[in-house]
């Protein structure tokens, strides 16, 4: 027979996974039906362009409403819902390099609701003028981690009933410039197409 502080203890692991699942719906069901409500969906293709926008070679994130140049070295995970993730190669001096950019329909989602975690996390915000004369809001973030620091950059735009989320993180014992400017020369890049 089990002894009460088995039972207890079996209680407990219950609970534990029991709140780990009720934590983990709460984070997907609103992405979820975020996706769900979304109703013009752009479909995105990859295509070369020239060599004048960002070097060396790039490829671009296409649709009628915007474009993205990325180098084309990089790997491009497409998601549901206007979600990116692009993955920078052979990146010197940090790791877990990753830029993701989302672009979500402002009738389903808020910029309070995108900024929320740069303002809970306490990111450093700042207000910028593009090349392209865009103005965008930047976060940034150093923060101390198991594998050295977390940077982590964010640009948000709002245009056109559109939200416009790029961000940028890696961990690294220092900052990475090289891939910090290539990430301000992707956000440069960006165009909306009218």
């Amino acid at each position: 027979m089990a002894t009460a502080k088995q039972k207890l203890k079996k209680g407990f692991s219950r609970t534990k996974v029991l709140i780990s699942v009720c934590g983990l719906l709460i984070i997907v069901l609103p992405i979820i039906s975020w996706g769900l409500n979304a109703k013009n969906s752009a479909k995105p293709n990859k295509q070369q362009i020239p060599n004048n926008t960002i070097k060396p070679a790039t490829s671009a994130i296409q649709t009628s409403s915007y474009t993205i140049y990325y180098p084309t070295a990089w790997t491009l995970q497409k998601f549901p819902h206007e979600i990116y993730l692009l993955q920078p190669k052979n990146v010197q001096n940090s790791t877990n390099s990753h830029i993701v950019i989302q672009v979500a329909d402002e009738k389903q989602i808020t910029m309070a609701q995108i900024t929320a975690g740069y303002t809970v996390f306490k990111y450093k915000k700042s207000t910028l003028r593009m090349k392209s004369g865009i103005t965008m809001d930047r976060y940034s973030l150093v923060y101390p981690s198991t594998e050295g620091y977390l940077h982590s950059i964010a640009y948000v735009y709002e245009s056109n009933g559109k939200i416009y989320n790029f961000k940028l993180s890696y961990t690294g014992q220092a900052g990475n410039p090289q891939l910090e400017g290539s990430f301000v020369e992707l956000v440069n890049a960006f165009k909306l197409n009218n």
